[in-house]
């Protein structure tokens, strides 16, 4: 195993002198996409959590609009869905702060 992976780095190393970048300069590069794809992740987490946010807010509004005006839930003509997200809600902004029935 050990004479495979000398191989290997030998390999990778004529590879990335033939390409001109130092291993540690390859290391700094994908760190640096790591953190974009890390970023590019987290404010799509943002987004899903806003977004259950607003949509369990409408649901509360119109089944506020709903008992108002005197029409039983029943007659919705559809059974809502509740968003249960996998990131934990409360953790964004002050706009994310309440949690879903």
């Amino acid at each position: 195993m050990e004479e495979v992976n000398e191989k290997r780095e030998a390999i990778l190393g004529e590879v990335l002198n033939v390409a001109g970048m130092a291993p540690h300069a390859l290391s700094k590069r994908i760190e640096k996409l790591l953190q974009n794809k890390n970023d590019i992740i987290q404010d799509v987490r943002y987004e899903l959590a806003r977004v259950c946010k607003a949509h369990d807010d409408l649901l509360e509004t119109y089944e506020a609009k709903m008992e108002q005006f005197g029409i039983p839930k029943e007659e919705m003509g559809f059974q809502p869905i509740r968003t249960t997200p996998k990131i934990k809600l409360g953790t964004g902004p002050a706009g994310l702060i309440a949690k879903n029935k």
